[in-house]
């Protein structure tokens, strides 16, 4: 007999001045962020992994301003 661990990340709460685009929220589910303009991206997608958290946090960053 199998069991299967169902694994879900949650709806994500679009970031200031952002949307993420997906399709479902289970693991290895893959979120797209899409900033406004004038805003770029962290980073353009994240990953929902075996514990249920998404991998990262990723933000819309003004265009000139450097994260570090």
């Amino acid at each position: 007999m199998y069991w299967f661990l169902f694994v879900d990340c949650s709806t994500p709460v679009d970031p200031a001045n952002g949307q993420y685009f997906y399709t479902t929220t289970t693991f290895d589910s893959i979120l797209t962020l899409t900033c406004d303009p004038g805003y770029v991206p962290s980073q353009s997608s994240v990953v929902c992994n075996q514990t249920g958290h998404w991998n990262d946090n990723p933000t819309c960053d003004p265009i000139g301003e450097k994260t570090i």
